[in-house]
């Protein structure tokens, strides 16, 4: 799984029970000019199988402030996500939840699978 940029980048993904460190989402990016595109597959830790209908949230850190996107994105049924955003020099987490499982979330410098526990 990769969490790949719009500058043609990409980074493994891994799942975290805890917030994460975080990497840059942009870093060779010039200063508002940069759209990310993290994409991924959420899966169940205990089968294997796809987590659809997961809610996907995004923290972002610029340096200067924190806050949590205002949009929210869905898994489709076979668990994939693709959440694209304008967030240039920026640390990013991604909180997914479901009823049923624990909340989870990752980072794009995480090297584990990105799957989720059940409750």
């Amino acid at each position: 799984m990769a969490i790949s940029r719009a500058l043609g980048l990409s980074w493994p993904l891994a799942a975290l029970l805890v917030a994460t460190s975080l990497l840059p989402a942009c870093p060779q990016a010039p200063m508002g000019d940069c759209s990310l595109v993290l994409r991924g597959r959420l899966t169940d830790c205990g089968n294997g199988g796809p987590i659809s209908d997961a809610t996907v949230s995004v923290h972002v850190n610029d340096g200067s402030r924190e806050y949590w996107d205002d949009r929210t994105w869905m898994t489709s049924a076979d668990g994939k996500f693709d959440v694209r955003l304008d967030a240039c020099d920026a640390f990013i987490t991604l909180m997914f939840e479901k009823p049923g499982f624990k909340a989870l979330t990752a980072s794009p410098s995480d090297q584990s699978p990105l799957c989720m526990t059940r409750e």
